[in-house]
C-alpha cells in the first residue's frame, strides 16, 4: 500500500492544500517539514506525515483559495516537477504562476495571442520554449506550467514582465527574490 500526505501551506495571501505520494518526497519513514535551502522562494511548507490518508486518484489537485480557475497537474508531471527541483517548493512557484496565468490567458490552455507565438496558460513563446528545453505541448496545461517552473528557476519572472502591472499585486510579497 502507497503511504501519502497532505500538505497545507498558509501564507499571507491562500491557503494551499494538496495530497502527494510519499515517493515524491522521500524514502524515509516520516517527514516533519519540508523546506527550501536555496534563496529563491519565502515561503515554508510544512508537510505533516499521514499513516491512514486514503489514496488519492489519477491526478492531483491543486486548488487555491484565492483562484478563480482550478488547474490540474497530472501525477506524473507533479512527479517530475519535484524531482527536478528538489531543494525548492513546487506550491511557491506554482502559486505565482497560476496568478501570472490568470491575467496572461484567463486561465485558458489553449489561449493564442495574435501578435506573437504565445500560447498556453502562461502565453509562452516559441523561442523560449525550446532556449529551456521544455518539453511536450505549449498548448498542455501540464507541460506549460512544468515550462514556467524551469523557466521562473533558472530565469526569474521578467518573461512576464508586460503583464507583471496585472499579477504584481496578486503576487504580493511572494516574488522570487533572484528576479532577473
Amino acid at each position: 500500500m502507497k503511504r501519502y500526505f497532505t500538505a497545507l501551506v498558509v501564507t499571507q495571501v491562500a491557503l494551499l492544500s494538496f495530497v502527494i505520494p510519499f515517493s515524491l518526497l522521500s524514502k524515509e519513514k516520516e517527514v516533519s517539514s519540508v523546506t527550501q535551502e536555496s534563496s529563491v522562494f519565502s515561503s515554508r511548507v510544512l508537510i505533516p506525515a499521514a499513516t491512514n490518508t486514503p489514496p488519492i486518484h489519477e491526478s492531483v489537485k491543486i486548488a487555491y483559495k484565492s483562484e478563480p480557475f482550478p488547474v490540474e497537474i497530472t501525477k506524473p508531471a507533479a512527479r517530475k516537477v519535484f524531482s527536478s527541483y528538489p531543494k525548492v517548493t513546487f506550491d511557491s512557484v506554482y502559486r505565482i504562476l497560476a496568478k501570472i496565468a490568470r491575467c496572461e490567458s484567463g486561465g485558458d490552455p489553449l489561449a493564442k495571442n495574435k501578435t506573437s507565438s504565445a500560447k498556453g496558460l502562461l502565453q509562452i513563446i516559441d523561442g523560449t520554449w525550446e532556449h529551456f528545453s521544455c518539453e511536450g505541448s505549449v498548448l498542455d496545461a501540464d507541460d506549460n506550467m512544468q515550462c514556467g517552473v524551469k523557466i521562473a528557476m533558472t530565469s526569474g519572472l521578467h518573461h512576464w514582465d508586460e503583464s507583471r502591472s496585472c499579477w504584481i499585486g496578486l503576487v504580493g510579497s511572494e516574488t522570487l527574490a533572484d528576479n532577473r
